[in-house]
């Protein structure tokens, strides 16, 4: 049986939507008869190995929890990680490595060639300077650059999450495969996606932490431009951030927030399940990005899957690959473009569907995520990846 590492700097193994897809990878590598083990840094694990979903895992981060701890574990983990490795297994067929720290490469080529294992890298986002206050001097911009630009040559092989990144790493590395998001499509039961609304409103939900890229500004300006009768139809709520952060952060006016009044519900950070129910009981969820940045067009995003597994249709601008699963009026709302007048008339679309209507695009959004995103449906690209 061949063994695969992973090496993570995510919360696994379910801690944030990259943790979540690395389990899923995980789970396909086990369906291909591999032995899977993780390292991570999600919750402590007081360095033991735990179990999850039968895969083991052992979580780098330390106990304490002052903030000189914070910083050394987050700095040394990834030290700690290949020490630990090699103390840990005298056989690795291959290394799955998720993380954007140039050092961490470098020594994973190492180990790799010690111990003769395939080196597989998992890329799912290439940033755009648009994102960060100080652009291409951001650190984050910076390392993540580097790894796309320099990291990943002949030697790696490439899980890419779009068909941008598959493009730009066709020429560049050993191998790449394509893989969007994937979930399990089956850990949840069915019939509740199909029963209609009885609210008297109709619920538009956004779930996520999505600082200015998910632009929360032009979707609320959107819903702002509604007249009060059409206003009075809908109920939005905003999972993951308070009324401070979606003015400071996401750059929303607090003259649209009080406008937007007793429409506008503003929840804050939740649990990942009290999250989940949102989603389930929304009519459509929300999601606007630049589809001309960089960031939205190497990506793919999570939350668009996560909507369409719960049978609820996104409202929503083409970014990534979403054109090749989303139909307009089928299974989302598409918004033509990236401004508040296109949101405002995507609202509308919604607005004018009956129930009937709306219980018809819960199930080709279930359908759409059954029939793409389901992890079990990319078992031969990992496959081809380990040269079987």
């Amino acid at each position: 049986m061949k063994r695969v590492v992973f090496i993570t700097g995510n919360k696994y193994p379910a801690g944030d939507a990259g943790a979540i897809r690395q389990h899923m990878m995980a789970k396909i590598f086990q369906n291909a008869g591999c032995q899977v083990f993780v390292y991570s840094m999600g919750n402590s694990t007081n360095g033991k190995v735990q179990t999850y979903d039968g895969v083991e895992y052992i979580s780098m981060r330390g106990n304490k929890t002052d903030k000189l701890s914070r910083i050394l574990s987050r700095t040394t983990w990834g030290k700690r990680t290949i020490e630990d490795l090699q103390r840990r297994f005298k056989q690795i067929d291959a290394i799955v490595l998720i993380d954007d720290n140039p050092w961490l490469f470098r020594k994973v080529e190492k180990i790799g060639k010690q111990y003769g294992s395939k080196l597989i890298h998992d890329c799912v986002e290439w940033y755009s300077p648009e994102e960060y206050k100080w652009g291409k001097l951001d650190i984050h911009y910076r390392l993540k650059d580097y790894v796309n630009k320099k990291a990943i040559n002949e030697k790696w092989d490439v899980i890419s999450i779009s068909q941008f990144l598959y493009n730009w790493f066709l020429e560049r590395c050993h191998r790449t495969v394509k893989i969007p998001v994937i979930l399990d499509m089956f850990d949840t039961e069915e019939p509740e996606f199909f029963v209609p609304n009885t609210n008297d409103k109709v619920i538009f939900t956004y779930a996520g932490a999505p600082g200015k890229k998910d632009y929360l500004d032009t979707i609320l300006i959107g819903f702002s431009l509604l007249d009060k009768k059409l206003l009075g139809k809908v109920a939005i709520h905003i999972i993951g951030v308070n009324r401070d952060q979606l003015i400071n952060a996401c750059g929303v006016d607090a003259i649209i927030i009080d406008k937007l009044g007793t429409a506008l519900n503003i929840h804050g950070r939740v649990p990942h399940e009290e999250a989940v129910s949102w989603v389930r009981r929304a009519d459509f969820t929300l999601l606007l990005r630049d589809e001309k940045l960089r960031y939205a067009i190497a990506g793919f995003p999570t939350k668009i899957v996560e909507s369409l597994k719960y049978g609820t249709p996104p409202i929503c601008n083409i970014s990534s690959d979403l054109g090749q699963y989303l139909v307009d009026q089928k299974n989302a709302i598409i918004i033509d473009g990236c401004n508040s007048e296109s949101v405002e008339k995507a609202i509308r679309t919604a607005l004018q569907m009956d129930a009937i209507d709306r219980v018809s695009m819960r199930k080709a959004a279930r359908e759409t995520a059954v029939k793409n995103f389901d992890y079990r449906l990319y078992g031969n690209h990992i496959l081809d990846l380990l040269g079987e």
